[in-house]
């Protein structure tokens, strides 16, 4: 059946094979099944804080295994993900933030972020066991979630000035990647192995790289290397393991 909806492209990997590893971030993984529950119960303290459709969520976090459960988990809640740097002024997430009226901001290590505002503050490696693993529901989410809702806002770095939101829809993540598997049939066959450095806030890290290992049921190292004196050591080193 064709794949219109974000969430629908972890729930494909996870039909596949479920105990298959997703992401290994140093020590830590998650299998496809970890990742699908885990991101359910996210989902659910997301709903539970007024997130659904057309609702932004503020995702203030570095790369980790913790934002890969973010990211399905925005999208499950019918939210819409936009990633935030920490390192620019105050001034500028908080721009950020009010250009997309974001509901709330999800973090992993700090109980505040600067420029959040009045805005809630949830821990995405908050306990999780009082919601269920089950699958969301529409009937869950506060609207229908449909293939154009907006479901990525990616902002420039707004180097010529404020930085500007670019809108993903639904359709758009998942028509990428469907015309992606129609190119690359081996995909369904032989799972892609990524070490990945790039960043999750741009169009290829996340659109293609991210997506595509997902989606396909492949696994994404996450690589704290990147092709620079001092971090070209640590991409070869992950590479070779």
């Amino acid at each position: 059946a064709p794949i219109g909806l974000g969430p629908e492209l972890l729930a494909a990997a996870v039909a596949v094979d479920p105990d298959a590893v997703a992401v290994i971030d140093g020590a830590r993984s998650l299998t496809y099944r970890e990742l699908d529950e885990t991101s359910n119960r996210l989902a659910r303290l997301l709903i539970a804080g007024g997130v659904g459709p057309e609702r932004a969520v503020g995702v203030a976090m570095d790369r980790c295994a913790e934002l890969v459960v973010a990211w399905w988990a925005v999208l499950k809640a019918g939210g819409v993900y936009v990633p935030v740097d920490r390192t620019p002024p105050v001034e500028r997430i908080a721009t950020v933030l009010d250009s997309v009226a974001a509901t709330c901001v999800l973090t992993r290590d700090t109980d505040q972020i600067g420029g959040a505002g009045s805005r809630p503050v949830l821990r995405a490696d908050a306990d999780l066991s009082g919601y269920g693993a089950e699958p969301i529901t529409d009937a869950e989410r506060s609207a229908p979630l449909t293939v154009d809702n907006t479901a990525y806002v990616i902002f420039t770095s707004g180097s010529t000035g404020e930085p500007k939101g670019v809108i993903n829809t639904h359709r758009m993540l998942t028509a990428n990647q469907e015309s992606l598997r129609a190119c690359w049939p081996f995909l369904e066959a032989e799972p892609p192995v990524v070490v990945d450095w790039l960043p999750w806030s741009h169009t290829f890290g996340a659109n293609h790289n991210f997506n595509l290992v997902l989606r396909n049921g492949g696994t994404l190292y996450v690589d704290r290397g990147r092709p620079v004196p001092g971090l070209l050591e640590t991409t070869l080193a992950n590479l070779a393991e």
